[in-house]
C-alpha cells in the first residue's frame, strides 16, 4: 500500500517516540555514574534549572552548583557559592572538636576516667555530625547517586550527635544516683538514637525528623528526674540572718 505523502506512518512514529524516550532515560541515568559531570560545563544556576533529584532550598534561589565533579566539588571549597557559608562552618567546628577528642584520647590512654569518657563520647559525635555534615554540603552536587549518599550521611550524623549529648549529661548530672540510674537513662537514649540511625538509613525525611524531635523531647524526661531526685542545700534559719 502506498503511504501519503503527508506525515508519518505510526511505525516512524513510535520509533521517533522510542528514540526520545531513551535520549531521556540516558541524561536521567548518566548522573548516575560515577564522576558524573565530566564533559559537562560547570555553572552557577538558579533554582529553577536544577534537575529534579536536586533538592533546592525554599528560600534560597541562585548560585548552586551545577555539574560539578568531586574534584571540582573539593575546589569550589574556595570558591564563593550558595553552599560555602555551610561548608567552612561545619568544616571549622569538625577541627575543633576533633582536635579536642584528639587531646581527650591522648590524656585517657596513661589514665582511665569515665567522666572524661563521658566528655569524649560527646566530643567525638559532634566530631562526626560536622564532618558528615561538611561532606553534604561539599559534595552532594556530583549526581542523584551522591546526593542521596551524602544525605543519609548527614542524617546518621545529626543522630549521633543528639544521642551523644545525653552521654555527659546523664553520667555527670546523675553522679549521685545509682548506677542503674545512669545506664537506664543512657540506654534509652542509645535505644531512640538505634531508632533514628536506622530510620536516616531508609532515607524517609518525615519519619527522621519525627524522631529526632521526640529523641531531643525526651531529654525532658531525665532532666526532670534529675530536678526531683538531686540534693538540695539545706538553709538553716540562723544563715538567713
Amino acid at each position: 500500500m502506498q503511504l501519503p505523502l503527508f506525515g508519518a506512518s505510526p511505525s516512524s512514529s513510535l520509533a521517533s517516540r522510542k528514540a526520545s524516550r531513551s535520549r531521556a532515560l540516558a541524561d536521567e541515568d548518566a548522573w548516575l555514574e560515577p564522576g558524573a559531570g565530566w564533559g559537562r560545563t560547570k555553572t552557577l544556576c538558579e533554582s529553577t534549572e536544577l534537575p529534579e533529584w536536586y533538592e533546592a532550598y525554599t528560600y534560597v534561589k541562585r548560585y548552586y552548583r551545577l555539574n560539578y565533579t568531586a574534584c571540582d566539588c573539593a575546589r569550589s571549597l574556595v570558591e564563593v557559592h550558595n553552599e560555602t557559608c555551610n561548608i567552612w562552618s561545619h568544616l571549622v567546628g569538625c577541627a575543633i572538636f576533633g582536635y579536642r577528642a584528639a587531646k581527650s584520647i591522648v590524656a585517657l590512654s596513661t589514665t582511665v576516667d569515665l567522666d572524661e569518657l563521658s566528655l569524649l563520647a560527646f566530643t567525638i559525635s559532634a566530631a562526626l555530625m560536622l564532618a558528615c555534615s561538611t561532606a553534604y554540603h561539599a559534595f552532594h552536587p556530583v549526581s542523584r547517586e551522591s546526593f542521596a549518599t551524602w544525605l543519609v550521611a548527614d542524617k546518621l550524623g545529626i543522630a549521633l550527635m543528639v544521642g551523644g549529648t545525653y552521654v555527659p549529661g546523664v553520667w555527670l548530672g546523675f553522679r549521685c544516683s545509682p548506677l542503674v540510674v545512669r545506664f537506664g537513662w543512657l540506654a534509652e537514649a542509645g535505644a531512640l538514637t538505634a531508632i533514628a540511625a536506622f530510620i536516616a538509613w531508609k532515607r524517609p525525611t518525615k519519619r527522621f525528623k519525627a524522631v529526632v524531635a521526640l529523641l531531643v523531647a525526651s531529654s525532658l524526661a531525665p532532666s526532670l528526674h534529675w530536678v526531683y531526685t538531686s540534693p538540695r542545700p539545706v538553709v538553716s534559719s540562723g544563715n538567713l540572718g
